[in-house]
């Protein structure tokens, strides 16, 4: 018997990317100690590393007017999880 298993672990920039690999495989570990027959074995499909982009940057202050130009308000200014476009934007300043 076999199975495929995808994990999607988004992290804060507070932790570092080899302790939050660690507690994967931590819990592979146990597995494998505990079940005969339990073996495993990890891929890495992609990584990206968290990043917070500052509120005075020039992209947010962009983005900021426009929603203004819009909407007549000021933005709501959030942290969020995932693997948006922002890292491209980091990536080429």
């Amino acid at each position: 018997d076999s199975c495929r298993l995808t994990i999607d672990r988004r992290f804060l920039l507070e932790e570092d990317l080899a302790t939050v690999k660690s507690q994967v495989t931590d819990i592979l570990e146990r597995l494998k100690r505990e079940r005969k027959k339990f073996d495993y074995e990890i891929r890495d499909l992609m990584e990206v590393l968290p990043l917070m982009t500052e509120r005075d940057a020039p992209v947010v202050k962009a983005v900021a007017q426009g929603i203004m130009a819009i909407f007549d308000r000021e933005p709501d200014y959030v942290i969020s999880p995932g693997t948006y476009d922002q890292k491209h934007v980091a990536r080429i300043g």
